[in-house]
């Protein structure tokens, strides 16, 4: 859940900025944006970080269950 809200968070003001929406931002920064970034870059900055976080996830995920179930050393010890 998380995960999604960091996502949606990134994705959709920086969506609306290509899309010239003005969204928290002032038009002269928009202006600024469109000035220095084509619409194609624009879109991959929208998209990338949240496709890459995702991926992140997955395999952290994966990654982690995989390496405690082979770890004999894991379990918790108390502490004296």
């Amino acid at each position: 859940m998380a995960v999604a809200l960091l996502a949606i968070g990134w994705a959709v003001p920086h969506g609306l900025w290509v899309l010239g929406v003005p969204f928290g931002i002032s038009e002269r920064e928009l202006d600024g944006i469109h000035r220095d970034l084509s619409t194609q870059t624009g879109a991959a900055i929208t998209l990338i970080r949240p496709l890459v976080g995702l991926l992140v996830l997955g395999l952290g995920q994966r990654w982690g269950s995989s390496s405690r179930a082979g770890c004999r050393d894991c379990a918790v010890r108390p502490s004296r």
